[in-house]
């Protein structure tokens, strides 16, 4: 299911994919890109929200941290895309998941726990993470 919050640092409604686990706690779901919201929201994070006269829901706490951490990349066009799909089996191996969005950010979610550097892997192709949440 969507719900809608309003998102003060953009002054406008956003809308967020989560699954409902109670009445008034959900788990994030996918998001393209990465909501930057105070909380935190990435995927597999829960949180507490309650839905407001005006059909908008107001975010409250983070009930669990999502298992994940995030890195986004400003894919550089000195690769092709299918180069950099060479580190899929490395992010899926580590228990990750990524897609690029709009042939120009790379999105990449990595267990917390993991061993697996993207961060080094990156610097190779002489790019740094542009966005780091944790």
């Amino acid at each position: 299911m969507n719900i809608s919050f309003f998102h003060s640092e953009y002054d406008s409604i956003c809308s967020i994919e989560v699954e409902k686990l109670s009445e008034n706690i959900f788990c994030m779901g996918e998001n393209h890109p990465p909501i930057t919201h105070p909380l935190n929201l990435i995927y597999g994070t829960e949180f507490e929200a309650v839905l407001k006269d005006d059909g908008l829901y107001d975010i409250i706490r983070v009930t669990k941290e999502s298992p994940y951490f995030v890195r986004v990349f400003h894919l550089s066009s000195k690769y092709t895309e299918s180069e950099y799909y060479l580190l899929d089996d490395e992010i899926i191996k580590n228990g990750g998941f990524w897609y690029v969005y709009f042939s120009y950010w790379a999105i990449i979610y990595l267990p917390k726990d993991t061993t697996f550097n993207i961060d080094e892997i990156f610097e190779v192709f002489g790019i740094n993470y542009t966005s780091k949440i944790t």
